[in-house]
């Protein structure tokens, strides 16, 4: 996936050195919307409970992906939900091989 390569691209170039990259789609996302797709994912059909708001609390989320490009030239390839569906996967694997 896109965290795999891009892991890989960091190592291979010296230029990350001491720098935080983000690796993300580089596309904003609710707070709702990502609950949303992990509980679409997890097939979690239950109820989605809120809290009162709190000082500090984030809405949405959005990584700036513009150094990953100008010093790695990476470019996400795999969706967000593409990518819960792939890790939701995975551990699900690894837990059951338990």
């Amino acid at each position: 996936g896109d965290v795999a390569r891009a892991a890989i691209m960091v190592y291979k170039n010296r230029r990350t050195r001491k720098k935080a990259i983000n690796i993300a789609t580089g596309k904003e996302i609710s707070i709702n919307d990502l609950v949303r797709i992990i509980a679409k994912v997890m097939k979690y059909n239950g109820e989605i409970l809120y809290e009162a708001t709190r000082a500090g609390d984030v809405r949405q989320h959005w990584a700036d992906i513009s150094l990953a490009w100008n010093i790695l030239g990476f470019e996400p390839k795999v969706g967000f939900e593409e990518g819960i569906s792939h890790t939701v996967k995975w551990y699900i694997k690894k837990l059951n091989a338990d």
